[in-house]
């Protein structure tokens, strides 16, 4: 069985967007929106990656899986920092 094919299943899917996309919004309204952000990314990740995994034939662990994607998350945070302080610099 795969996870979209019935009807239920695409209506949870649809409406775990729609409140995820809810919860990004309002963590940009607080004080500390970047760690909130940072804290709900890192569980998703963590929360989503053995679901995924579950349905790829692959034998890579999950806590490697997301052990990869969190550092790729984390130097994208860099990235966008160091982008951002040198726009700063440059204005």
């Amino acid at each position: 069985m795969d996870i979209f094919t019935d009807g239920f299943s695409g209506f949870i899917s649809i409406f775990l967007l729609i409140g995820t996309a809810y919860l990004f919004f309002i963590a940009g309204s607080t004080r500390q929106s970047s760690r909130i952000r940072d804290l709900f990314v890192v569980g998703l990740i963590l929360w989503l990656t053995p679901t995924l995994l579950n349905y790829s034939d692959n034998n890579i662990s999950s806590i490697t899986i997301a052990g990869r994607l969190l550092c790729f998350y984390g130097w994208l945070l860099l990235c966008k920092e160091k982008f951002c302080e040198g726009y700063q610099q440059k204005k």
